[in-house]
Order: C-alpha cells, then sequence, then structure tokens
C-alpha cells in the first residue's frame, strides 16, 4: 500500500476509534500465504483490501482468483472486506463505520465475570 493510502486509512480509522490494526498483513493457511491484507485485524480476523492487494499464492491468470482465495480465507476462519481507492478518499467515514460494525460483530464479548 502507498503512503498516501496509508495515511488516508490511518485518518479514518482513528477517527473511528479504531488503533489496533497492522498493514500488508500476510494472511496465510496451511497451504501458503492467500493474500497480503492492505488492512488486518487479527484478533477479529479482519482482512480490509483497498483494491490494491495482490494474491501471490494462487493461479494469477485465473479469472476466479480473489473467488478462490476468498474460499481460502473463510476457511481460515477470516473475513475480506473490500473498499476501494475511492471509498476511502471520498466517504472515509462510511468506510470506517462499516469496519467497525464488521469488528463489533466478529470480536468476541468479553464479560466482566468471565
Amino acid at each position: 500500500m502507498d503512503v498516501a493510502t496509508r495515511r488516508l486509512a490511518t485518518r479514518a480509522l482513528r477517527r473511528a476509534g479504531l488503533w489496533v490494526w497492522a498493514y500488508d498483513e500476510p494472511i496465510v493457511d496451511r497451504w501458503g500465504e492467500i493474500m497480503v491484507a492492505d488492512v488486518a485485524f487479527a484478533t477479529a480476523h479482519l482482512a480490509v483490501d483497498l483494491g490494491m492487494s495482490q494474491f501471490p499464492g494462487l493461479f494469477p491468470d485465473l479469472p476466479s482468483n480473489a473467488a478462490h482465495a476468498q474460499l481460502r480465507l473463510a476457511a481460515a476462519g477470516w473475513t475480506l472486506s473490500t473498499f476501494t481507492r475511492a471509498d476511502l478518499e471520498q466517504h472515509p467515514s462510511e468506510l470506517a463505520r462499516e469496519i467497525r460494525a464488521l469488528l463489533d460483530r466478529l470480536t468476541p464479548t468479553r464479560f466482566p465475570f468471565s
């Protein structure tokens, strides 16, 4: 991910109150690398693609490459959320709101007595 995209993503995520993520995170399964997530929330197993990720572990010439990667991600317990650079530039608060909603759904609730 380029520096400008990283700055935009950081600004949007921090404004939404999100602070723990990793950029350019390789997502792997037992067969190797599935993709490099532009933004990854490891605890929730949420991978965010901002339209820039590559799927190096798959056959790059097949049109179903992205669909195959999504199947592998799901089998590995990951959820993939895809946005475009335009989403990040034009609607950062909506993008962050959607990511926060996904994190709320994917992150287990901890009770004070457990």
